[in-house]
């Protein structure tokens, strides 16, 4: 009798520590989740196997589910963009209420739907593949202004610098630097526009605008900015990748971001004078006149 009762609670202890199990041992009787008695081994085991299945099936669901969303979000990093304030809206009506209420959305997500609404009407394939990198970004921002290179086609050089507005200097570092690409991007378009399908590949020394943009995706404050790009890039039909480059190889860009501190450029009269010497030319107009001594 004794062992009997060894061998029985021995049985107890294994079934109890079983995974997954949805019943419950009450006064050594099993009853299952709908509370019903389960008498003998038979019945145990076959409620074992039937959760065992279960937890599979629910896990091939979860991978299923998991697969088609990064598939889904691959062919087009952009429309990251256009998820992020319906996400957040969802989240907070499933904090405050349950997943039966109706919820009420805002402007903004209203906005993003109708996109999604276009963009699957328009129905435009991405492609996978990766172009060949024709020309090179190089962009600075500085508390004064920005500055750009363009190198394409390996040879031909072209520099762009301008100063901030009053409004714009009081702009965050991160928020310069992704203005700065976009204005460059908008400065160059005439090159880029003979240069469609084809990838272009932006250096930037800030690690914020470099990851904003090789995931599109962004911190709130930055979402429009970011936006603006996306759609630039795809008016122009281009393929772009971002790196990080040290601040020190980022010299030439950074100087001329920081032209507009240095005020108007002027030649010393002595050394026009000997120019217009050495080349027999004398102006007709006093190229130092200004409006203190004219």
């Amino acid at each position: 009798m004794v062992n009997i009762n060894r061998e029985m609670r021995q049985r107890i202890e294994i079934n109890n520590n079983i995974p997954g199990m949805d019943m419950e041992s009450e006064r050594n009787e099993y009853k299952n989740v709908g509370r019903e008695k389960v008498k003998d081994d038979i019945g145990i085991k076959g409620l074992v196997q039937h959760n065992i299945q279960e937890q599979k099936r629910e896990d091939k669901i979860t991978r299923s589910a998991d697969r088609q969303t990064e598939l889904s979000q691959t062919p087009d990093k952009g429309s990251v963009l256009y998820l992020i304030e319906l996400d957040k809206t969802k989240t907070q009506a499933l904090k405050m209420k349950s997943w039966n209420e109706i919820m009420i959305v805002n402007k903004v997500v209203i906005r993003e739907l109708k996109w999604w609404i276009r963009r699957i009407g328009d129905n435009q394939p991405e492609s996978f593949i990766n172009r060949s990198i024709t020309c090179m970004l190089t962009t600075d921002a500085s508390p004064q202004g920005q500055g750009a290179t363009l190198i394409y086609q390996n040879q031909i050089k072209l520099i762009q610098h301008n100063c901030w507005s009053e409004k714009e200097a009081e702009m965050t570092s991160n928020a310069k630097e992704i203005k700065a690409i976009y204005f460059e991007l908008l400065r160059f378009e005439q090159v880029f526009k003979k240069m469609q399908d084809q990838a272009i590949l932006i250096r930037s020394d800030i690690t914020t605008a470099v990851y904003d943009f090789g995931k599109w995706k962004a911190k709130e404050s930055l979402i429009e900015r970011i936006k603006q790009v996306f759609f630039l890039v795809k008016r122009l039909k281009l393929q772009i990748t971002t790196i990080h480059i040290p601040g020190k190889l980022n010299s030439t860009t950074d100087s001329l971001s920081r032209l507009c501190r240095s005020g108007d450029y002027s030649l010393k009269e002595v050394i026009f004078q000997m120019i217009s010497k050495t080349w027999n030319y004398i102006p007709e107009m006093d190229l130092f006149a200004t409006q203190n001594n004219k």
